[in-house]
């Protein structure tokens, strides 16, 4: 999907440029005409190695837990998992 298709309340996850694997997970929290803001919730705790030392884990929540701006003209790796209000629930 395209980056102008990126809405308020998507579930969304930025992929490795090479390899196919999610490193982060986010919600969109603000989306403009140029940008989106995503809060990113989880990230991969084995890619970031989470488990090899205790620094890792709090650098990595400190660091990669945050909200961050992107440009729609800019491909970041940015792919949507879920479209707000596009759920059946039953």
């Amino acid at each position: 999907m395209k980056h102008l298709d990126i809405r308020l309340g998507d579930l969304v996850a930025q992929e490795h440029p090479n390899e196919s694997l999610i490193l982060k997970k986010g919600i969109v929290i603000r989306s403009c005409k140029q940008e989106y803001v995503v809060r990113w919730i989880s990230y991969n705790k084995e890619w970031f190695l989470d488990d090899e030392h205790d620094v890792f884990r709090e650098l990595n929540e400190d660091y990669l837990l945050t909200e961050m701006p992107y440009n729609r003209n800019y491909m970041a790796g940015i792919v949507i998992l879920s479209k707000a209000g596009h759920h059946e629930v039953g």
